[in-house]
């Protein structure tokens, strides 16, 4: 069985993303041997090597900025209401401070590690800090590290430079991002070559390592975390749920470019059959997404490829095409990411959604404005047109040919959207017919 090296990256807030990986960790039985954190990381990792995480997320989910900083942060809510003088007595009075004080955050690790049995684990614990008095970088294992400092050499290592100094010994200390904020070298230097490398994709210097020889799998946070100064509640489970499903994605259980899937190659049949050329023609020439000779638009094709290229990060095959095009119809109507879905409920999920769309008259979502022509053509496209009764035919209605064109090229994914869209339906009425296709898929 692989044992592993975990690398902590720094991120301030951001690292309670951590804490869904360590979940998955456990969950998949990974045997971790080592660990090795900046900032956060350190911190987070500490706890990690003590092997107590529902302390951590105990800590995570009831964390605030009182608990953190011995001066008081305002929420984005407060700090609208602030007035232009007030912001500047606000930041006056930090520059005074030197800093924020952070003797809460001391207070509250010196509480809960447990440096004793940190030290007697089996898993080998480093951390990466900056020396302002001797400006040179710092890095400390947990056998350099004498009895009762080891609180203190983590706060070195998180000492943000928004944060005042960490002082002790006489020396002064900043946080260890300033010279490597995913300390692959750490582990490295000591021979460990199979490593997890969590990054939270958070401002600090990367240093440059040598990976040859290495064997790193690499769980990154890709989505809006906060910042790192963003201590609110509300982030730590979102942020969770993320690095959990991103370090469930690192290891293959599922699958998904953004999104989290679970399917087989074999399942890419029936409802969910990749299209021919055929009837990619026959959607476009439904849509009136045509030129002049009555063919598929070639900008438009061209535009919309771009974007499955881009969205597939330049891998585009039949098969990522046509998850890219699932995944962006379900980014476009805004359906729930944080989940585990198989082809048919993110399937359900995007048509539950295009019908809330569709029958909330006050809902803007611009889908509404570029959907009616895919399921019914207009004999004239200046002419108005009944509105449908069906769900599937009211879904881009009201818009003339040149309008619906500008909007393709400008906004490709409101194209993919509909189209993906109109597959699913066209497929599922052929198969169960108007009534049962909305009574299976959309729960009417």
């Amino acid at each position: 069985m692989t044992e592993y090296g975990l690398i902590l990256a720094g991120g301030g807030a951001k690292g309670s993303y951590q804490l869904g990986v360590w979940k998955a960790l456990q969950e998949l039985n990974i045997k971790i041997s080592a660990v090795a954190g900046t900032s956060v990381g350190a911190i987070n990792g500490a706890v990690f090597v003590q092997g107590d995480y529902e302390l951590a997320k105990r800590v995570w989910e009831s964390i605030d900025y009182n608990a953190i900083f011995n001066f008081t942060l305002f929420d984005s809510e407060e700090r609208a209401k602030m007035s232009f003088q007030e912001k500047i007595d606000y930041v006056k009075t930090l520059i005074k401070n030197r800093g924020l004080d952070t003797h809460a955050l001391k207070t509250m690790l010196t509480e809960y590690l447990n440096e004793k049995r940190i030290r007697e684990s089996d898993i080998y614990y480093g951390l990466v800090t900056f020396s302002l008095t001797d400006m040179k970088p710092v890095i400390k294992y947990i056998d350099d590290i004498p009895e009762g400092k080891l609180a203190d050499y983590i706060m070195a290592s998180a000492a943000v430079p928004l944060f005042q100094d960490h002082v002790f010994d006489d020396k002064h200390y900043v946080d260890g991002g300033v010279y490597d904020n995913v300390p692959v070298s750490v582990l490295a230097d000591k021979g460990y070559k199979d490593l997890i490398v969590v990054d939270l994709s958070a401002i600090g210097r990367v240093k440059k390592v040598d990976t040859t020889d290495l064997n790193i799998i690499t769980i990154k946070s890709t989505h809006d975390s906060g910042g790192i100064l963003q201590f609110e509640k509300e982030l730590v489970p979102v942020n969770m749920k993320a690095g959990y499903l991103d370090a469930m994605k690192a290891f293959g259980k599922v699958k998904g470019i953004k999104y989290y899937l679970n399917y087989q190659d074999d399942q890419f049949v029936d409802l969910f059959k990749i299209p021919d050329q055929e009837e990619y023609h026959n959607w476009m020439t439904d849509a009136e997404l045509v030129n002049r000779q009555g063919n598929p638009d070639g900008f438009i094709t061209y535009r919309m490829l771009r974007r499955l290229k881009t969205y597939c990060d330049m891998n585009l095959t039949d098969m990522s095409g046509f998850i890219a095009s699932m995944e962006i119809t379900a980014e476009v109507l805004k359906v729930d990411r944080w989940k585990i879905y198989t082809l048919e409920s993110l399937a359900q999920a995007i048509l539950m959604a295009s019908k809330k769309i569709v029958d909330d008259q006050e809902d803007t979502n611009p889908i509404k404005e570029i959907s009616g022509l895919l399921w019914n053509r207009k004999e004239n496209a200046h002419e108005v047109k009944e509105e449908p009764d069906s769900m599937t035919s009211k879904l881009i209605h009201k818009m003339d040919i040149s309008t619906q064109k500008l909007r393709s090229v400008g906004y490709p994914d409101l194209c993919i959207a509909n189209l993906f869209i109109y597959m699913l339906s066209s497929r599922l009425k052929q198969r169960f017919g108007d009534d049962l296709y909305l009574k299976k898929f959309t729960n009417c």
